[in-house]
């Protein structure tokens, strides 16, 4: 009888070991993904930080209109 009352134990520690390591292991695995997520959508939003500043117009004295240019051209030929 005691023998049989130690397998059952035994068995019952071992499934109750089992159980401690999966639930460990998806707690890890959740944890990485949620990481991963977060480091995708930091990426993502420096990539569109990077388009958005690279779709800014250039200073306005790189970027004069033609009547400007006329009007400088005017002024130097005077």
């Amino acid at each position: 009888m005691e023998k049989e009352e130690k397998r059952r134990k035994k068995k019952q520690e071992k499934k109750e070991k089992e159980a401690r390591e999966k639930e460990e292991r998806y707690r890890w695995e959740r944890q990485e993904r949620e990481r991963e997520e977060r480091e995708r959508r930091e990426r993502e939003r420096e990539e569109e930080e990077r388009r958005q500043r690279e779709a800014k117009p250039h200073p306005t004295w790189w970027n004069q209109s033609d009547d400007d240019e006329k009007q400088n051209d005017e002024c130097i030929l005077s």
